[in-house]
């Protein structure tokens, strides 16, 4: 299935994120990172081949999608690095080294932390500690 972008952006790297329906499927995501190059030719659609990292924030309707089905569909098709936040835990989750039956390595701390991935395109880092919590979580 093609990753749809929906705007352009710029940075390091170059974010995409699908597009058209308002109903969440296991492929949809919030955020893909792509090389620069290819988010330049601005088309409709990216191979997931091109795929670096793919970023999900939780949602109350989402949670299964987020933790379970698209951890194990993402890392079928070999994106190298999947993020999970989750405002309802305070965490994030980062999985990394892909494999058939989902990803082999998995990390989750708190919010608070500072996240590193390291890409294909580059280096991100995202202090978690403005990241907005559901105030039950901080009870």
């Amino acid at each position: 299935m093609p990753w749809r972008p929906s705007s352009p952006t710029s940075g390091t790297s170059s974010a995409a994120s699908r597009s058209g329906s308002t109903t969440r499927t296991s492929s949809a995501r919030d955020l893909a990172v792509i090389p620069r190059a290819e988010s330049e030719k601005n088309l409709s659609a990216y191979s997931p081949d091109l795929v670096e990292l793919a970023v999900v924030v939780v949602s109350p309707g989402s949670v299964r999608s987020d933790y379970e089905i698209k951890g194990r569909a993402y890392a079928r098709r070999g994106i190298p690095h999947y993020l999970v936040f989750d405002p309802y835990k305070a965490h994030r989750l980062t999985l990394w080294n892909p494999g058939p039956d989902g990803y082999l390595g998995r990390d989750t701390l708190p919010y608070g932390k500072t996240v590193v991935v390291e890409t294909g395109v580059g280096r991100l880092t995202l202090d978690t500690g403005e990241l907005p919590v559901d105030p039950a979580a901080r009870a």
